[in-house]
């Protein structure tokens, strides 16, 4: 889990076990241990007591890349004002702040989480990478990495068991057929993305009327045996994924504990049926109907492999001899194949025909010079023998 999720499950009891003031119960409990180590790393002393406030500034950078939430709240965690940090300050700041528990409930909507081999999973932190090649835009997925599962939680949604007239609400707002809900962005398999979930069905209510009137589509979901068939119109929700155009993903769904199949994407500017995927059953099971206030339905998808991403130069295509491999001509802005190559105006350099536009030839400098010349020359002759004449 990830650091806010450890905190949110183990602050009740690390709470109980401070308020008790018995230094047993608070050897005993994790969390309490380790909000111990966080508070000596800040003040860079063993068993230290307090921090001062000039310390806490200097250790700023350090304090925003391993825990951003506490970064901006010195002011709030010195309840007394007097510029230094006790350690009950701390704690109590940590464990009982509303302000700060719900951002933390905010930071656990949307996680990614890193599947090795053995399954062992690994959290991805933006701010906090482990490895240097993380430290791009989007960390990538790691050689001894299987995939990459981004998880969406989904708080405040109601079904009443799709009863007639009854809409599905979410945080109290009702939410019609073929609406739906986007999630935060996340940075997974060196993409950057967000979610999209319909918890009402892809299909508006007209559309729905529509596709049930055509009775192909209602045989085996559009197409039989399509990987990646279209979102049957009595579908109780329907994810997608939204990635940056160009993206090739190999990825899978999940809404709950059901998954679907393994699929190949290829994004565009549009929307496509690919990225589209409905679970089956017209109802929600059991566990999404008598969801409680507290509870959220998770969402999300596991991407294998990112084929858009290539690593090294790639190498020259080679054509076997006697293949049927069609080399398509080179074709100009125009839109015709380039004809061949012939000189003009100089022997070293090859232009193409079609480059040029047609100018019609115009007489040089020189050869005008030329012509006046023996004009003149003409002229002076012919006067010199007529005065001879004379």
């Amino acid at each position: 889990m990830s650091k806010y999720d450890y905190i949110l499950t183990l602050r009740d009891s690390a709470a109980a076990a401070h308020k008790a003031e018995v230094k047993q119960f608070g050897e005993t409990n994790e969390l309490l241990k380790d909000l111990r180590i966080v508070f000596d790393w800040l003040a860079e002393e063993r068993d230290s007591e307090r921090v001062s406030s000039r310390k806490f500034k200097q250790r700023l950078p350090d304090v925003y890349k391993k825990f951003p939430l506490l970064a901006s709240c010195f002011s709030r965690m010195d309840v007394n004002g007097d510029c230094w940090l006790d350690w009950s300050e701390f704690v109590t700041f940590c464990l009982e702040d509303e302000r700060m528990t719900h951002l933390m409930k905010r930071q656990t909507r949307m996680n990614v989480f890193g599947v090795d081999f053995s399954g062992a999973l690994t959290v991805k932190d933006n701010q906090d990478p482990v490895h240097g090649c993380e430290c791009s835009f989007s960390p990538p997925l790691l050689p001894w990495e299987t995939m990459h599962v981004v998880e969406w939680r989904i708080t405040g949604l109601q079904y009443s068991g799709f009863s007639r007239g009854v809409p599905v609400m979410h945080h109290g707002r009702p939410i019609d057929a073929g609406t739906f809900i986007t999630s935060p962005p996340f940075r997974a398999a060196g993409v950057t993305g967000f979610l999209r979930f319909w918890p009402a069905g892809y299909w508006t209510a007209c559309q729905k009327r529509k596709k049930k009137a055509v009775i192909n589509f209602l045989i085996d979901k559009e197409r039989p045996g399509d990987p990646c068939p279209i979102p049957p119109p009595n579908t109780w929700c329907c994810v997608s994924c939204r990635v940056p155009p160009g993206s090739n993903l190999h990825l899978r769904y999940y809404v709950g504990h059901q998954k679907s199949k393994d699929r190949e994407c290829y994004w565009s500017m549009g929307s496509e049926a690919a990225s589209l995927w409905a679970p089956e059953g017209e109802k929600p099971p059991d566990e999404v109907l008598h969801m409680k206030p507290e509870d959220y339905l998770t969402v999300g998808v596991e991407i294998f492999r990112n084929k858009g991403v290539v690593h090294g130069r790639p190498g020259v295509i080679k054509v076997p001899e006697g293949s049927r491999f069609h080399v398509r001509p080179k074709i100009t802005q125009q839109g015709t194949p380039a004809p061949k190559t012939s000189k003009i105006l100089n022997r070293n350099i090859n232009v193409s025909v079609g480059s040029i536009p047609k100018v019609h030839s115009m007489p040089s400098l020189n050869l005008k010079l030329n012509k006046t010349k023996s004009l003149l020359h003409a002229a002076s002759v012919s006067n010199l023998h007529t005065s001879k004449l004379c």
